[in-house]
């Protein structure tokens, strides 16, 4: 004889099953625009034994170089 879910638990699945899906839903949404705002841009530095330096982090040619000060200065 099979048992009833009470009001409650009812509740409880599926406000879990909404927030697990508005999780996933905002966890898809952030990697597909952040892949699009990157493009091809995304690059990485590929650290091998025997290398003293590393070349530098190229800056974007839409985003100048500027100092960085903090908030309270």
């Amino acid at each position: 004889m099979p048992r009833h879910l009470t009001a409650r638990g009812r509740l409880s699945l599926l406000l879990t099953g909404l927030v697990l899906v508005a999780g996933l839903v905002i966890t898809a949404l952030t990697y597909l625009l952040t892949r699009h705002h990157l493009g091809r841009r995304a690059t990485y530095t590929r650290f091998t034994a025997g290398t003293a330096t590393c070349p530098p982090f190229p800056l974007s040619p839409s985003r100048p170089s500027r100092p960085v000060t903090a908030w309270w200065s």
